[in-house]
């Protein structure tokens, strides 16, 4: 990763950060604009072949990251296809993408939520069973509610969109502490 700086109509670079140091497919990012943040999420491509995420800080010119937490592990098989937005209105971090550890891939969203450098997502959740490709996301702030748009590879190719909701605040947990509920 790297940080460009724009002035009128150029750009200039600061100096980039490795943010995982193995095979790295199907990269994406957003902004968490209530933690001020960048969140990378990608496909660690060794064994098991999770897909991971990261959570950057700029300072100037330059970026660090926290360390790696794992969406899913899908063990050898893989994930692709990924997406990643980010939702102002709850401070959740959505990600899409196509999971094969199935054997059927399966259009699948995780929730979550950062907080300092690190990250945590809830469960990941299936929102269509059978191939599923080419995922897709966007945070409409209108109407705050996320589409998913994706090829069904069961329905003749057709591309599909669905609307997710994330309803309730994504809790804002901190690793390593203890909560209680009444």
């Amino acid at each position: 990763a790297i940080v460009g700086t724009v002035s009128g109509t150029s750009i200039s670079f600061g100096t980039a950060n490795t943010y995982n140091s193995v095979t790295t497919e199907d990269a994406v990012c957003t902004f968490d604009s209530t933690n001020n943040k960048v969140v990378v999420v990608y496909r660690n491509n060794i064994n098991p072949k999770d897909i991971d995420s990261r959570v950057g800080t700029v300072s100037g010119t330059s970026i660090s990251f926290g360390d790696a937490t794992s969406i899913q592990n899908v063990g050898t098989s893989y994930v692709t296809d990924i997406s990643v937005a980010f939702d102002p209105d709850n401070s959740a971090i959505v990600t899409v993408y196509m999971d094969a550890s199935n054997g059927i891939g399966s259009g699948t969203y995780a929730i979550g939520a950062v907080s300092g450098d690190a990250i945590s997502f809830e469960t990941p959740v299936v929102f269509h069973a059978p191939s599923t490709e080419d995922t897709n996301l966007v945070y409409d702030t209108n109407a705050d509610k996320f589409v998913i748009s994706y090829k069904d590879a069961a329905n003749s190719n057709y591309g599909t969109s669905v609307v997710l909701t994330v309803t309730g605040a994504v809790p804002n947990f901190t690793i390593g502490s203890t909560y209680y509920v009444q």
